[in-house]
């Protein structure tokens, strides 16, 4: 029996997993209350969901309040740019949806808004994941997610899908919301840019005494 409390049994493991998952994703929601901290706060987010929950090194909030202090300005114009390019497709395929309805002739502009807020969509997946890893400038984050978006089209494809699915899931039941499922799309779709992140970093030396923290070789 005593073996059933063990910190270590992969029940308690799961549990413990799923806590941190609840209590970042109330963390998360707070935080991104103002909109125009979306981005640092994924970015902090994303840092801590691989560093706490999967790789467990350190405390959950800690490294949240690290990531988001250290990528807070890059971050904020990143997301910036995209809210204003996602913004205005948003604004568009509204419009033309709505001048369609009327008889007018908005179809071709309407998919094109649509493409565009898809593409805007696919760089912020990629944009701050690679943020919390890299030192890229604003310029060079927008070029890897455009370019590993492209080059990797499948796992691209399986991320709009999952996004899909949470913002549908949220939109049915809104408690969804609050009780994990943005954090919860964060963790399940770092398992799939990890694959691409490891590709990108520089080969793992272990005699390497430069590199103080190499839990993201894992």
């Amino acid at each position: 029996m005593s073996g059933f409390f063990n910190q270590d049994n992969p029940f308690w493991r799961f549990i413990n997993t799923l806590t941190d998952i609840v209590l970042m994703n109330l963390v998360f929601v707070i935080c991104c209350l103002p909109v125009v901290t979306i981005g640092p706060v994924w970015t902090a987010m994303y840092y801590t969901m691989m560093k706490s929950v999967r790789r467990e090194r350190g405390y959950v909030f800690k490294n949240f309040l690290h990531s988001l202090k250290q990528n807070f300005v890059q971050g904020l114009v990143c997301w910036l740019v995209l809210l204003i390019f996602g913004g205005t497709a948003g604004f568009s395929i509204w419009s033309m949806w709505k001048q369609t309805e009327n008889g007018g002739n908005g179809l071709f502009l309407f998919w094109v808004s649509v493409f565009v807020l898809l593409f805007v969509i696919c760089l912020a997946m990629y944009i701050f994941p690679a943020l919390s890893r890299f030192n890229f400038s604003v310029g060079e984050l927008f070029a890897f997610a455009a370019v590993v978006g492209v080059k990797y089209f499948y796992i691209t494809l399986a991320l709009l899908a999952m996004f899909a699915a949470a913002i549908l899931a949220c939109y049915l039941y809104l408690p969804l919301l609050v009780l994990g499922m943005p954090v919860l799309f964060i963790f399940v779709s770092s398992f799939l840019i990890e694959k691409i992140f490891k590709a990108y970093m520089p080969k793992f030396d272990e005699n390497d005494d430069t590199v103080r923290d190499q839990w993201y070789y894992e």
